[in-house]
């Protein structure tokens, strides 16, 4: 496996398409070498752009076998997600699942813990 860990946030629906379009050409390429690409999910890709949630463009305008979900469940939990319905939805694609727990802090900013030491799991 390769994991594309970050991209950068942006709220221009136009950008989250073409990059949907390169990672599913790169994970076409990989594939044709025998390498799974994925990519790992932060807090920003469950805002909206131009109308839908950025995790759904990400993966919905990429083949499944093109890009697999590294699903961080203390990102998505902490963006008000629906994990384990991701889970569910991204069934068959979803080869790793980052687990992490966090705590918020006062300010709402997280703070990650040691596993059952936080909100999250």
């Amino acid at each position: 496996h390769a994991v594309v860990p970050w991209l950068e946030p942006s709220a221009d629906p136009g950008v989250w398409m073409e990059r949907a379009r390169q990672l599913d050409a790169m994970g076409a390429r990989l594939r044709a070498a025998g390498v799974r690409l994925g990519y790992h999910n932060h807090e920003h890709e469950f805002d909206t752009a131009g109308g839908r949630r950025i995790f759904d463009i990400l993966f919905e305008e990429t083949h499944p076998d093109h890009l697999a979900v590294q699903l961080d469940a203390g990102w998505s939990t902490f963006a008000g997600a629906d994990s384990p319905g991701l889970i569910r939805a991204y069934a068959g694609r979803i080869p790793s699942i980052h687990l992490k727990q966090y705590r918020r802090e006062p300010d709402g900013t997280p703070y990650t813990t040691e596993l059952d030491d936080g909100e999250v799991a």
